[in-house]
């Protein structure tokens, strides 16, 4: 047992003490009041009582002192065996009613010791009392009553023996119980401790910053990475109400936001939520009481990361540059080649009308290659900004696949139409025109002479506008598909592969989705879906 807990023990026992003995003095006093039969051993029972008194007083003044403490344990027990033994010989032995005081010292051996000192305490209450009782039976001290046989004696020794060890081995069993509580309760309470001094050094270890607010907005909790991104001090924080830039950022919710603290802008990102009341127990008193509603505000400054990204950004764009020079030259190259091969064999002399005319047809094709090829790139570097109106789709679809079926890749192709009623939509009536003509134009390229081309235009169940083109020929293969809205990307011989990626960037312009499917029958199908903001069935 440790030093001050034992001290704490003895001084409450000698309060109990004092307890005691001014119980003794009340009924001494009561008893020469009242002229009771034992009036005459009034005398030892005021002498136990300031016997008790003046020892209590000496014992409080070496406690007080910081004296042995095992000195003072002794000498309180011998006073407490010897003060019973005076009151029990006092008040009749055999007949006395206060043998309890033997039991209240082995109680209090249990409390300062435990159950072995509690045991030997037993022993000396024992042989005290026993001795008494041999003493009293033999006219040594007192006379015995006249009423008390040697049978009374032998089973007073016997009952006293037997709740005296009794007594000390349930106080030694309870005092048992109640360390190993007290043991359990500081390890739990030092699991605790570490526990919420773990929780603390997270919470201040963490990168991000962690503030809590009440349902009155005032700041509850807040760790250092919240001080350094708010760049405010944890004084000026807790138990005032949110600031403005915190308000502002809950106002964005999940959105970023940018904030500018001494001549510094950081890009902040935000999330909240609420801490849901719970009843608890209070980690000082263990007592259940219930926590207050708490929102949980967690800030991350995001500034390196936006940064990495622009950087990272910029890195792919000049990739996609890079990229985008090398297909354009490549794509530059043959034409260039066919047309300087053509006008050397002409610069040469020598040819007939017919292989002069046919070199210069190469030259001529090979121009309007080029030329269309640069009038494709424009399209795709430089699109037009979209200039949205009521337009109706079905409409618009029917002029084109008049357009398409005048062309010589169209005639007398089998060019159907599928969409019999008005489906206005506010997009840029142009840029929709060129992308119904390429889709209308792959998909002519793609299908068989006899094979029939669809163009469906529908409502979706959402309110979205659906365009879909299909076609019948061999397909795409799938391993290309997810590539075929890139620039230069191409299945067809003299294609450009410009067409799907301006078509793909006019959709995504317009705040839509473009996929090529493959069909079940064969061929394949593109799926355009512009968003529903945009279009209403009338």
């Amino acid at each position: 047992m440790r030093k001050d807990e034992l001290k704490r023990r003895l001084a409450w026992l000698l309060v109990f003490r004092v307890a005691i003995a001014s119980t003794i003095l009340l009924l001494t006093l009561a008893s020469d009041v009242l002229n009771l039969p034992r009036a005459h051993t009034s005398v030892l029972l005021y002498a136990v009582a300031v016997g008790n008194f003046g020892a209590v007083l000496l014992l409080g003044l070496i406690l007080r002192g910081g004296g042995p403490l095992v000195a003072v344990a002794t000498a309180y027990l011998t006073l407490a065996v010897a003060s019973a033994a005076a009151v029990v010989q006092g008040t009749g032995v055999i007949d006395s009613q206060f043998t309890f005081l033997f039991a209240l010292v082995i109680l209090d051996a249990g409390i300062i010791a435990g159950r072995d000192t509690a045991l030997v305490v037993a022993t000396a209450c024992s042989l005290a009392y026993g001795a008494q009782l041999a003493l009293q039976l033999y006219g040594v001290i007192t006379e015995p009553p006249g009423d008390a046989s040697e049978w009374d004696y032998f089973t007073a020794v016997f009952v006293h023996f037997a709740g005296f060890y009794l007594t000390a081995v349930l106080v030694g069993y309870l005092a048992t119980q109640l360390r190993r509580a007290r043991e359990a309760a500081s390890t739990a309470q030092g699991d605790l401790l570490h526990a919420h001094a773990l929780q603390a050094l997270i919470l201040e270890s963490l990168p991000v910053g962690v503030l809590t607010f009440d349902a009155q907005r005032k700041i509850r909790t807040v760790n250092a990475a919240a001080t350094r991104i708010l760049d405010q001090a944890q004084g000026a924080l807790l138990g005032q109400p949110l600031s403005a830039a915190v308000e502002s950022l809950l106002a964005r919710g999940d959105a970023p936001a940018e904030i500018t603290r001494a001549g510094l802008t950081r890009s902040i990102a935000i999330s909240r939520a609420p801490l849901v009341p719970a009843t608890l127990p209070d980690s000082e008193t263990g007592e259940a009481r219930a926590r207050p509603a708490l929102e949980v505000v967690v800030l991350e400054d995001r500034t390196d990361l936006v940064g990495l990204e622009r950087r990272l950004q910029t890195q792919q764009h000049l990739a996609s540059l890079g990229a985008l020079a090398a297909a354009i030259a490549h794509e530059i190259r043959n034409p260039l080649a066919a047309i300087s091969g053509s006008l050397e064999l002409l610069g040469q002399g020598g040819l007939d009308d017919a292989a002069a005319h046919r070199l210069r047809d190469i030259v001529q094709s090979e121009i309007e290659r080029l030329n269309r090829l640069v009038e494709e790139f424009l399209l795709y570097a430089r699109p037009s900004p979209i200039e949205r109106g009521p337009v109706d789709l079905v409409g618009l679809a029917a002029e084109v696949c008049a357009v398409a079926r005048s062309d010589a890749l169209g005639a007398g192709r089998a060019l159907v139409l599928e969409g019999d009623s008005e489906l206005i939509a506010e997009v840029d009536a142009q840029q929709v025109r060129q992308v119904l003509w390429n889709l209308l134009r792959n998909a002519l390229e793609a299908s068989p002479h006899a094979a029939s081309v669809t163009l469906r235009i529908s409502a979706g169940a959402s309110g979205e506008a659906l365009i879909e083109v299909c076609d019948r020929g061999n397909g795409v293969d799938p391993a290309i598909v997810q590539h075929m809205f890139e620039p230069f990307r191409t299945t067809k011989a003299q294609g450009t592969g410009l067409g799907l990626a301006t078509v793909h960037r006019i959709i995504e312009a317009h705040g839509g989705t473009i996929e090529l499917v493959a069909r079940a029958g064969g061929g394949t199908r593109a799926c355009v879906v512009l968003p529903p903001s945009q279009p209403s069935r009338v």
